[in-house]
């Protein structure tokens, strides 16, 4: 960078932390386009280039008091450009990293079969039909929801057993 360059930095810079509007339209007009072609080769595409270009420059403006070296705004702008799209990648791959762990988890939950909805309904009616209609302990009734259940889970083997391999 050369040295007028770096002079015209540290006076936008200035400018903008004295709160001059016109530093900061000024700002924007020197580092919007280098930004977005930086953003824009980070992310891939020139939407998301904007997208992170948009939150650089919200936290540009709100952070700009803080920098301490106003000749160094140039580099501190491609830090915060580079750190947005950064954080927005790691976003998205986790993002869509989930979805395809949610995905695949959804895929492999075979569909209930007739048996095992079966099994659900007649276990609710025991539970919670059957103890109201008959003058009976609830443990009696759990008892016997106990054998069904053993019952119901041999049967099912069986039926297992006897199916052939889905592929």
């Amino acid at each position: 960078m050369s040295r007028t360059s770096r002079t015209q930095d540290e006076w936008i810079a200035l400018r903008c932390q004295s709160g001059e509007p016109s530093g900061f339209e000024d700002l924007v007009a020197v580092m919007e386009r280098p930004l977005l072609y930086y953003a824009s080769k980070l992310a891939g595409n020139v939407e998301a280039g904007m997208d992170i270009l948009q939150d650089a420059w919200v936290k540009a403006f709100r952070d700009m008091r803080r920098l301490k070296d106003p000749g160094s705004l140039r580099p501190w702008l491609y830090r915060i450009t580079h750190g947005i799209a950064v954080d927005r990648i790691r976003r998205d791959f986790s993002r869509e990293r989930a979805e395809e762990v949610h995905l695949e988890a959804f895929q492999e939950t075979p569909e209930p079969s007739f048996v095992s909805l079966a099994c659900f309904w007649f276990l609710f009616g025991m539970v919670y039909l059957v103890p109201h209609s008959i003058n009976r302990s609830k443990l009696d009734i759990l008892k016997e929801v106990k054998q069904v259940q053993v019952q119901l889970l041999e049967l099912q083997a069986l039926i297992r057993k006897d199916d052939p391999p889905t592929p």
